[in-house]
């Protein structure tokens, strides 16, 4: 029974140190960034699970450590009911909760001066 507890903290000491060397790589690599970009998250009618989605989507900035990554929820077509709990959980987790019009002009606006640096 030792035996088998041993090596199984050394397994999990073994995914941390890994871990940790994967984020401080991360890190250091992307430390320079300067570009902004966006995780996307699209929900239309048949979205009964938004709010996990939702909490998912916001999970992603602990994993993707990058400082000018934002993640913005689209509503495509959500009925009134999800719409309202999706837009209540992007308030409480500070996600950008937009339509689709809305998405297309923070795109456009966001390409603006890539355009005028061609």
């Amino acid at each position: 029974m030792k035996t088998v507890l041993m090596v199984m903290m050394m397994v999990l000491v073994l995914y941390a140190v890994a871990d940790l060397i994967f984020r401080l790589a991360f890190r250091f690599l992307f430390a320079g960034v300067k570009q902004k970009g966006y995780y996307v998250l699209s929900l239309g009618k048949g979205a009964e699970e938004a709010e996990y989605a939702v909490r998912c989507t916001a999970a992603l900035r602990w994993f993707f450590p990058f400082k000018n990554l934002q993640a913005v929820v689209v509503d495509c077509g959500m009925d009134t009911e999800n719409r309202l709990v999706t837009a209540t959980v992007c308030e409480d987790l500070q996600l950008t909760f937009c339509t689709q019009k809305e998405w297309q002009e923070m795109t456009q606006n966001s390409l603006q001066p890539l355009q005028n640096e061609v």
